[in-house]
């Protein structure tokens, strides 16, 4: 099943390696360095019909935001993304962190991966996902689609 799946890393070569490999497996990927694109980020609530993407993937520290803290924020203002589908990925993995991603109803997945281990984590996910599902037109705020272009 072709899903849409957004990147928030502020580390480019983590985005565009993954973005990379997704893309490869079939699926709509959009990248960015931080979530400031989402009105979620900037305090508004969610204005979507539809969630705006199948799959949320974004790194736990960043210098604008902590993707625990962005999580807590879209439960919080109307995001429509199911919070199984959104998953953290963090180098250091604490029990505070793993008792908050409980509460949240998000994944944690510890750096290094691999994208053995991510395709088959989005193969799972994929299927609680309706291939008849509607989503959110991408908010134009996220930019383009991944695309080989993008690289150079």
């Amino acid at each position: 099943m072709n899903l849409r799946i957004l990147i928030i890393d502020d580390e480019r070569c983590i985005r565009d390696s993954l973005a990379i490999y997704l893309t490869d497996l079939g699926h709509d990927v959009y990248v960015s360095e931080n979530p400031s694109f989402c009105s979620v980020a900037n305090k508004c609530l969610c204005e979507q019909t539809y969630p705006c993407a199948d799959i949320l993937l974004i790194d736990q520290n960043m210098p604008t935001c902590k993707g625990l803290e962005f999580i807590r924020e879209q439960s919080l203002l109307g995001c429509k993304l199911q919070p199984h589908h959104q998953i953290i990925m963090s180098g250091t993995v604490s029990p505070d962190m793993i008792q908050d991603a409980k509460e949240l109803s998000c994944q944690i997945v510890q750096k290094p991966f691999s994208l053995a281990q991510l395709e088959q984590l989005i193969k799972n996910l994929s299927t609680n996902i309706n291939p008849n599902r509607q989503l959110s037109p991408a908010p134009e705020s996220w930019g383009d689609r991944f695309s080989w272009a993008m690289l150079h």
